[in-house]
């Protein structure tokens, strides 16, 4: 299954989370690098999703794993050339903070250079991983 979305009253006809007004698309086929990913959300209206919030990284990661999903997912994370860890948005990520164990660790077999943000499972929950930018993953965007 690739895209998956539903009908919804918002223009780009994604899954809704009425609560906040954000609708998500959700895309396991088409793999894509995170700088790809970033551009394909913007043809479809959105951006890279931002869980800024419990409730928008609960809401992903219910999705996820109610459809059985066990992929890796970008989302809107990225590491500065300071090293701090920001929204696609240019606002700095956390508190809340849902790194997986050890996360973010920056530690690649190539280069140490994870300065992109994934959702992939730790002991059966979809947590946060740094992961270098150029992997072929899935992604989920968001749009209002």
């Amino acid at each position: 299954m690739g895209i998956w979305f539903s009908i919804s009253t918002l223009s780009c006809n994604w899954e809704t989370r009425p609560e906040n007004g954000l609708a998500y698309l959700f895309e396991d086929e088409k793999k894509l690098t995170w700088p790809k990913a970033d551009e394909q959300c913007k043809t479809f209206g959105g951006s890279l999703a931002i869980p800024r919030f419990n409730e928008d990284q609960n809401f992903i990661v219910n999705y996820l794993q109610k459809h059985n999903k066990t992929g890796y997912y970008y989302i809107g994370g990225m590491k500065s050339d300071s090293g701090l860890w920001t929204w696609i948005d240019g606002t700095p990520i956390g508190p809340p903070l849902h790194w997986g164990p050890g996360e973010p660790n920056n530690n690649y077999n190539v280069g140490n250079n994870e300065d992109c943000l994934e959702l992939r499972k730790y002991e059966g929950i979809f947590q946060w991983n740094d992961i270098p930018c150029y992997n072929l993953n899935g992604y989920v965007c968001q749009c209002t």
